[in-house]
């Protein structure tokens, strides 16, 4: 059986983790949060066989590039059906952040295709991932879990190294946030690689032992 591999691009103003899930007996490629219409990642799945985008939430800086890949490689992207108005009010949120340099007409978004839910599961070729709703930095946010020896979690703004996702944007909620660490990522394996939206990798073991909230 296939080792999952992981490729991460930095990409955007808020230096956000894309990633490249990809099962090298197939090259068949999941696309996690593409941040940016990104040329280094363009060449990079020119190569592979992309099969999807998933969004682990709705915010713009884990969607800017969503759009423009899923046309590109005629794929669809799939999240959580309560973060698809989220997902549709991208440029609203750049706006937010812009102003007035951006407008909402700049923007033709493709409708999100797979609605994901809990307990869901989505293949990277022969190795197969579960979807673990993860609501509070939204309220569709999700995780994609691999099992394995570690195990891998793609968790999106839920739970970074050393620290949380913010609750003060669109849809968040702290105690729901608190909730969806403690019962549903702190309950895997210690020795789970945790790869968030921002930052460095870390695992579960040690954000149990460092978690101040």
């Amino acid at each position: 059986m296939s080792t999952l591999k992981v490729e991460t691009f930095v990409l955007g103003p808020f230096q956000t983790n894309s990633y490249l899930l990809i099962d090298p007996a197939t090259s068949e490629t999941v696309i996690v949060d593409p941040a940016a219409d990104d040329q280094r990642m363009i060449k990079r799945l020119e190569g592979l066989k992309p099969k999807m985008i998933v969004q682990t939430h709705g915010h713009v800086d884990h969607c800017v590039g969503s759009s423009s890949l899923a046309r590109r490689f005629g794929i669809p992207i799939a999240m959580h059906e309560l973060d698809v108005p989220l997902y549709k009010s991208i440029p609203q949120q750049i706006q937010a952040f812009m102003g007035g340099a951006v407008r909402p007409e700049m923007f033709d978004l493709v409708t999100p295709e797979i609605l994901l839910n809990e307990g869901d599961e989505i293949a990277v070729g022969s190795i197969t991932a579960k979807v673990i709703h993860l609501p509070g930095h939204s309220p569709g946010g999700i995780a994609l879990y691999f099992q394995g020896d570690p195990g891998k979690l793609f968790c999106g703004d839920t739970l970074f190294a050393d620290g949380v996702g913010r609750t003060d944007l669109w849809g968040g909620s702290w105690p729901t946030l608190l909730s969806s660490i403690r019962n549903k990522i702190f309950t895997l394996p210690g020795q789970t690689v945790v790869y968030s939206g921002h930052g460095p990798d870390t695992t579960v073991a040690r954000e149990i032992k460092c978690f101040a909230y």
